[in-house]
């Protein structure tokens, strides 16, 4: 408990945590994340083991190790505001293998979560079960991206009241269900949508047209059916979109055509039939 506290044991033999109730309430919730990714296994900056012959994984600095009894704000991938509250942890292709703990979703200040692993490279995280629905507690979060791991279920409605994410990265999981569009209507800032190479399936949200910021949207290798929205006219600043390797139908829209900002477009590998529509070539 001293450890937790990171203050000193008082002289009655009592732990006083009155003072700094978040230095507790945060070094209890990443030693929580530590145990549930397997910590002792990262790639890097693991912990030092009590009375064993000290931590393996390599790490520039002794005081980045985790568990350690210095602040967290010092610890491998670890972020902090100026008044030492968490705003981030970065975890990306670090071996993680477990789960996400749903007690992140009591970083109060949590900005950004990123445990990606990277494909191409083989630095992998390994991470399963569903996504947390405590993550919708969390009012500042902007980042989000698990890409490249064993994620399954459904996007939880709970995720939506994270209202400032700007960037959702999922890809590469095994992520399922139906996407609600009405929901993604509470990410008024999104920007970033990735949800390629999951098992997402039923219809392309039209809704998803209405968020006046959202530039990149990566769809593909998934289970899409129907034909594209023809709200998706109304897109204000697409810049990529991806939807090749779904089951969608129909014909090309002449609305992309239109779209000055449009740089990537990719459909191959769907049911679209018909011809290309001339106005595809007024893209930049």
């Amino acid at each position: 408990f001293e450890w937790l506290d990171n203050t000193p044991i008082n002289g009655s033999g009592d732990m006083d945590c009155t003072s700094d109730t978040d230095t507790v309430r945060q070094r209890s919730i990443l030693a929580t994340l530590y145990y549930h990714t397997n910590g002792d296994n990262w790639a890097n900056c693991d912990a030092i083991i009590p009375g064993g012959e000290g931590a393996i994984a390599p790490c520039d600095f002794m005081t980045a190790r985790w568990l350690g009894s210095n602040s967290v704000c010092f610890w491998f991938g670890i972020t902090c505001s100026r008044g030492n509250m968490v705003t981030g942890i970065n975890l990306d292709e670090n071996n993680l293998v477990g789960s996400v703990p749903y007690e992140l979703g009591f970083l109060e200040s949590l900005q950004v979560i990123d445990f990606d692993g990277n494909l191409d490279t083989g630095e992998l995280n390994f991470l399963s079960g569903t996504i947390p629905t405590t993550l919708g507690l969390l009012a500042n979060l902007m980042s989000l991206d698990l890409d490249s791991n064993d994620v399954m279920g459904p996007l939880p409605d709970e995720l939506f009241d994270a209202t400032r994410m700007s960037a959702l990265d999922l890809d590469s999981n095994m992520l399922s269900g139906t996407l609600n569009g009405a929901r993604f209507l509470d990410f008024p800032q999104l920007e970033i949508l990735f949800l390629e190479n999951n098992q997402f399936s039923g219809p392309l949200p039209p809704e998803i047209a209405d968020l006046s910021v959202l530039r990149l949207v990566r769809l593909e290798r998934n289970g899409f059916k129907g034909t594209i929205p023809d709200e998706w006219a109304d897109f204000e600043q697409l810049l990529v979109l991806f939807l090749n390797n779904n089951d969608i139908s129909g014909t090309i829209p002449t609305f992309f055509g239109e779209m000055d900002d449009l740089q990537q477009l990719s459909l191959f590998s769907t049911g679209l039939s018909g011809p290309v529509p001339t106005e595809l070539g007024q893209l930049q």
